[in-house]
């Protein structure tokens, strides 16, 4: 399920997915890993004075289950969050090709918490990452 919502100068979306993955072989029902029950998220984009807008996401990946190839079984992962914040700017620097910027800041994982997607594969920890996109 998703959507969003205009509310004035800010757009609300959010996203959720819920779901009970198993596999059936000859009629024995298997669980299966890396399928967590609920992901999700909800945003926030606001466009503020100066042509400026920023931007707030919450994402949430349920506890799931991980293959330990050591023990032959199946482990828990946890469940985890993230916070990315954002803010941009798009300026004209001159008409023509290439005459646009759009310039923006994000921090990304703000809280650094440990998000996996998969045994020993991380997402990245708290990350700055600045765009430039000309056009």
């Amino acid at each position: 399920v998703m959507g969003s919502a205009p509310l004035g100068p800010l757009v609300l979306g959010a996203d959720a997915t819920l779901q009970r993955v198993r596999a059936v072989d000859d009629g024995a029902e298997q669980t299966l890993e890396y399928e967590p029950a609920l992901t999700g998220g909800l945003r926030l984009d606001a466009r503020l004075p100066g042509r400026w807008n920023a931007g707030f996401e919450v994402r949430y990946l349920g506890s799931q289950l991980a293959q330990n190839p050591d023990a032959g079984t199946l482990d828990p992962l946890p469940a985890a969050a993230r916070l990315d914040v954002r803010i941009g700017r798009g300026f004209r620097v001159h008409e023509g090709a290439l005459g646009r910027v759009d310039a923006s800041l994000a921090l990304e994982n703000l809280l650094d918490d440990v998000v996996y997607d998969q045994a020993g594969l991380p997402q990245a920890g708290r990350t700055a990452r600045l765009q430039l996109r000309f056009w």
